[in-house]
């Protein structure tokens, strides 16, 4: 069994590192609470034979690297610009993901360098809204956000080294001493329409949204410009011992006759885009897990997948059960899919909407300021599958996935 948790590095580090090298002095520097908070949590999980999942960076910067406020305000004034600031944000990052692979590697072997970074980047700095507004929160920034999707793939692979080259203890006895991959939210994309418009729209969000991020940490192959025409770099070549596929719902978009995103040519013919929040469509995780394996052949896990009717009668015990379906047949197609994970195992403050979506196992009462927990019948269910290390018979005929060989 599994867990799957951050490493928050504001925490760890909540003042500037700059210029602080080796381990050692970076011990000194952080902050000791949080650390002895960190081992004793490792503790708890090794107790109870669960193994521990780590993200370095979910989304989060902290406060002495980015001002987001100041960068939502005036993006081209702001002195502390986050992923904007490459070789700053890139360095202290590396930094920090190289101490918490010495000070945790013998209690960590799976690590995750980042979440979900192009969910961090286009409602950062090209559609924030409603349902998603991520720091800095500003709009039709295209250069920005070329220039952010840059820095977190160049972030990702010196990461990925700097985890590499400093966890050298076997924490689970398997014989290897880390694994280190990345955390993304894939989602199969279709035109609205059959028109030739809109599906040139699909192709080109298929492509931004699916390819280039992935094509530079396993390929080496770097679209800069966002137009097909990438170069070889080898030193990003490789950064995935795995790739953590997060999957929801299937995007849904529309065409548009003129360019929407004049800096992203060719990737001009589709409104920054519609999408139909929440689609029940398990299929989706099927084909792209079943594209990773023919694009990339690298390992998967599947290190989010829920709904937010977790809590709606029967709504997410059949999601769960139905896309558990699809994943087993990947897998039997070939598939190396290696893990599964719920998002989530309780309810949690899921950004613009608070703690409104209930996406988790155990429901949490927020009115109650214990915050009691209660397992849900999608919880019950789950503890089945886990038990089983399969799909119960009887989950697969309550809930049978639509469109299966």
């Amino acid at each position: 069994e599994g867990f799957r948790m951050s490493v928050e590095w504001s925490r760890v580090f909540p003042t500037a590192t700059d210029g602080i090298d080796g381990y050692e002095a970076l011990k000194a520097a952080a902050n000791p609470e949080a650390l002895a908070t960190y081992h004793a949590v490792f503790a708890a999980l090794k107790a109870r034979n669960i193994k521990p999942f780590v993200t370095l960076h979910h989304y989060t910067l902290p406060t002495w690297i980015h001002d987001a406020v100041a960068c939502n305000e005036d993006l081209n004034a702001c002195t502390k610009r986050g992923w904007l600031d490459k070789e700053r944000t890139v360095r202290e990052i590396s930094k920090f993901a190289a101490f918490a692979a010495q000070e945790f590697g013998g209690e960590v072997d799976d690590w995750a360098t980042m979440n979900e970074p192009l969910a961090l980047a286009l409602p950062g700095y090209v559609q924030p809204g409603k349902d998603r507004a991520n720091p800095p929160a500003v709009s039709l920034q295209f250069e920005a956000f070329k220039a952010v999707t840059l820095a977190m793939i160049e972030g990702h692979a010196r990461m990925y080294d700097a985890v590499k080259a400093s966890d050298t203890t076997d924490a689970d006895g398997d014989g290897t001493a880390s694994r280190v991959g990345l955390v993304y939210n894939m989602a199969p994309v279709r035109g609205r329409t059959d028109s030739r418009v809109d599906q040139r729209a699909a192709e080109n969000v298929f492509y931004l949204y699916n390819t280039v991020f992935l094509d530079a940490t396993i390929k080496g192959s770097l679209d800069a410009n966002l137009d097909r025409n990438p170069v070889q770099r080898d030193d990003l070549a490789g950064r995935m011992d795995f790739l953590g596929i997060n999957y929801y719902t299937r995007s849904t978009v529309d065409g548009t006759g003129d360019a929407q995103l004049p800096t992203l040519s060719p990737l001009t013919t589709f409104n920054p885009f519609t999408v139909t929040v929440w689609e029940d469509y398990p299929r989706g995780i099927y084909e792209m897990i079943m594209h990773v394996k023919a694009r990339y052949g690298v390992p998967m896990v599947i290190s989010e997948n829920g709904t937010e009717k977790m809590a709606d009668g029967d709504k997410g015990t059949s999601f769960v059960v139905r896309n558990l379906q699809w994943v087993r047949q990947a897998r039997k197609e070939g598939a190396d899919v290696r893990g599964y994970y719920v998002w989530t195992l309780m309810d949690n403050y899921e950004w613009n909407h608070g703690m409104s979506l209930k996406f988790g196992l155990y429901a949490v009462d927020t009115e109650n300021a214990a915050k009691p927990r209660t397992l849900r019948d999608v919880g019950r269910a789950y503890g089945r599958v886990i038990s089983a290390n399969d799909i119960p018979a009887d989950l697969a005929e309550k809930y049978p996935a639509d469109g299966l060989p």
